[in-house]
């Protein structure tokens, strides 16, 4: 056996090859092994939110004292953002305590009314290892923090409880940079919702209990309620994307990354280490756009702001309860401002807060959200009101603090919302207060794997049709088009190979952003029923949704091809769980198709060799779900109308969940054409009042069991032979290459050279097949 020499040195072939294909892979994993190590000595040594609890608070007060009495005791909670610690607040700590206090009139200038100013940082823990190294790298709001944002919420909430029942304030302002504006949102929410034990309550312009109940009241419960403000910061509302600009959200860009799960290779550690852990580890993953953590809370925040939205499912057309008059609560006045350069936070973010306004038609001097850009900031410079490059901290410096005091009128006479003429849900305040008024069903249509979906709007135009088909006598097209939205998001969604398929961490990416889209959607439209119609992919995203958010709820579901375990609890959604006032589903309908190789072959083998593990996949299109009731029709009978009701129900009674066995055809049977209607009519819960208005062709045809040929592949060894194939030419040519190299040890460079290129090749074709 030859050896190869390098100078004067002879390798053995053997160490050569070693090491031509071991350099890049070994240092990859030290890498990683160098991450994982750190993030484990932060977990056993200084996880846990009890270390050093009241380091770091401050709170300040910035006083003008004169012999009169004072006209307002204002208290101004700060929060600031990811991988940052207080002293990054500390800018505007200064300006305000230079700014003494004082309010200004309505016309931007400085007044002689008399104001105390209280400075509170809450309390958040300091470990042990960031005083050593002098880092906060390890804190909670770290880059290698494991601290659940709950956590940090509780803490918050116990200073400023403290700090109010302690004061005599007329006015809490809560302020956030980043995600702390998140969290700020969600301290207010928690404030709302208090038990009325401390003043917390009063501060929403209720009694506290005491006070209610006829007991004697503490001066808590005697003073005034709290005027609420909400200051954001180049907030992060809806979560943060790699798509806009994540890199922006700290300056340390390398380590944020790793940890986020953002750049390619690392991003491999952080959703293995999530999948076996099946939920969000580090604390930056709770802010993900379209993460549990933040779906919640935007969703807590619109019932905070709609009231009234709140019913039990009903027939499609059930009569919504009276809106009243005045919300129990009244809601804070938001005010957000985004630096001019900022591609961390967009405009489009912050439909949530729009929402305080879009049910209260009054006259735009009440409006209670206000959106202001910062000139010459980013997501980063927006806090820097020190005015040390004599540029623009001025002009941060001046927004900043208007923000703060400035009157509720004054700022909304400077709103720029309607000046964003790119974002359409800023841009057009009168529209979604149309939706909110007459949206009452939005359908999502929503395609799988391999697929760009241009025949989602197909359908979602189908089943408008048979929308005006069945109501065409009822009301007009243009009342039809307000009542119903379809939301074909093939598009959006895009083209999503089948090697990303198999990785579990890109599916949750896909699960989160639909849950994104489909909490927007809920934000636009508060009072509808919301209907999904999936394929393949499009089905575990559903199913995946309905399991990890509670908050995520549809009248009605329809997969096909669908590539979700066999086993999936049904039952459970289609139940009132407790704590809840209706079930998730209300009912449900699944293709099985009669030759689904697809799902026999790939998502099935998830099922019978990792199914311990909770993946979530499985043989759903070409088995059925176990918790579904099958409806076995006779051959030759069509998915719309069966032999002995030729024209007139649908084959699918209102209210009932179960699965059509057997739907002729292949992958894509369920959501060809030709049962276009038939899905339409399961969806809308209509039928054709006149069998001659029935559109005239073939439609798909059901038959009782699937072809022998199908069913001994599905059985198992259809899995066995397409993973040995593909395991065979992955593998074979590397095998071959290494075996040339190692006997004969001629040509290593060309044989590794061909090796790489090789994998490379194959990793394309695996993630754009």
């Amino acid at each position: 056996m030859a050896s190869q020499s390098f100078g004067d040195i002879e390798w053995p072939p053997l160490l050569w090859c070693a090491i031509m294909l071991g350099v890049f892979p070994l240092g990859l994993a030290l890498v990683l092994l160098l991450a994982l190590l750190r993030w484990v000595l932060v977990v056993l040594s200084c996880g846990r939110l009890r270390w050093g609890a009241d380091r770091t608070r401050v709170l300040k007060q910035t006083v003008w004292r004169q012999k009169e009495p004072r006209q307002e005791h204002i208290l101004v909670v700060l929060m600031y953002g990811y991988s940052h610690t207080r002293q990054t607040l500390d800018p505007i700590i200064r300006a305000i305590e230079e700014d003494k206090g004082q309010t200004r009139s309505s016309g931007g200038q400085q007044g002689s009314a008399h104001v105390d100013v209280d400075i509170l940082v809450p309390g958040l823990p300091a470990t042990p290892l960031d005083s050593i190294l002098g880092t906060n790298w390890f804190g909670p709001c770290g880059v290698f923090s494991v601290t659940h944002p709950d956590t940090i919420l509780e803490a918050m909430h116990r200073e400023v409880v403290k700090a109010v029942d302690k004061g005599e304030y007329t006015k809490l302002v809560l302020v956030g940079h980043s995600i702390g504006a998140v969290l700020v949102r969600n301290l207010y929410l928690k404030l709302h919702d208090d038990d009325g034990s401390s003043r917390a309550r009063t501060f929403c312009g209720e009694k506290s209990e005491l006070a209610a109940n006829g007991a004697p009241h503490s001066d808590s419960a005697a003073r005034p309620p709290l005027d609420v403000r909400l200051v954001l910061l180049s907030g992060t509302n809806r979560g943060f994307a790699f798509g806009n600009g994540v890199r922006s959200l700290s300056s340390n860009l390398v380590l944020n990354a790793i940890l986020a799960g953002l750049l390619p290779y690392t991003r491999i550690l952080v959703g293995l280490i999530e999948t076996l852990a099946r939920r969000p580890v580090f604390f930056i993953s709770h802010f993900r756009r379209g993460s549990v953590y933040i779906c919640k809370s935007r969703l807590k925040w619109l019932e905070m702001a709609r009231p009234d939205v709140k019913r039990t499912r009903g027939s499609p057309d059930s009569p919504r309860p009276p809106r009243p008059e005045k919300p129990t609560r009244p809601p804070p006045f938001v005010v957000q401002l985004a630096g001019s350069n900022d591609n961390a936070a967009s405009p489009q973010d912050d439909i949530d807060l729009l929402v305080l306004d879009a049910e209260r038609p009054g006259p735009a001097s009440e409006d209670r959200f206000v959106y202001r850009t910062i000139l010459g900031s980013d997501h980063e410079s927006v806090l820097d009101v020190s005015d040390a490059d004599k540029k623009f901290g001025k002009v941060r410096r001046e927004a900043v603090l208007s923000a703060l005091f400035e009157p509720p009128e004054t700022l909304v006479a400077l709103d720029e919302t309607k000046l964003i003429a790119s974002t359409e849900e800023l841009s057009n305040r009168s529209k979604l207060r149309q939706n909110v008024e007459k949206g009452k069903h939005v359908v999502f249509v929503l395609h799988g794997i391999r697929d760009y979906g241009f025949w989602t709007s197909k359908l979602a135009r189908s089943i408008q049709k048979s929308v005006w088909d069945a109501e065409k006598n009822k009301s007009t097209s243009e009342e039809l088009d307000q009542k119903w939205h379809f939301r074909a998001m093939g598009t959006a969604y895009g083209y999503f190979g089948a090697l990303p398929f198999l990785l579990a961490w890109d599916r949750q990416t896909k699960v989160e952003w639909f849950m994104d889209e489909y909490v927007t959607a809920r934000a636009e439209f508060p009072h509808a029923d919301f209907h999904f119609v999936g394929h393949s992919n499009a089905t575990y995203i559903a199913a995946r949704a309905l399991a990890e958010y509670d908050c995520c709820e549809f009248e009605r579901v329809v997969f096909a091809g669908s590539v979700v375990e066999t086993t999936y609890p049904w039952e459970k959604v289609l139940e009132t769980q407790p704590g809840h006032q209706k079930p998730q589903v209300g009912c449900v309908l699944n293709y099985v198709a009669t030759a689904d190789w697809i799902v026999a072959t790939f998502p099935k083998a998830f099922e019978r060799l990792c199914g311990c593990f909770g993946l979530g996949l499985g043989g759903g299109g070409s088995d059925g779900f176990s918790d579904l009731t099958d409806r076995l029709l006779e051959a030759g009978e069509s998915a719309l109308h069966p032999k002995d009701e030729p024209g007139g129900n649908p084959a699918f009674p209102d209210g009932s969940s179960y699965q059509v066995k057997y739907i002729v055809g292949g992958h894509g049977a369920g959501v060809q054409d030709i049962n276009w209607r038939a899905i339409a009519n399961f969806v809308t819960g209509t039928t054709a009042a006149d069998p001659k208005t029935e559109s005239p062709g073939p439609t798909a045809l059901l038959v009782e069991k699937q072809g022998l040929g199908f069913r001994v592949w599905n059985c198992g060894i259809g899995i066995v032979v397409t993973w040995t194939a593909l395991a065979a030419v992955a593998a074979a040519p590397i095998g071959i290459s290494i075996w040339r190299m190692v006997v004969t040890g001629e040509l290593v460079w060309l044989w590794t050279s061909l090796i790489w290129s090789w994998v490379i090749t194959v990793f394309q074709v695996a993630t754009r097949f």
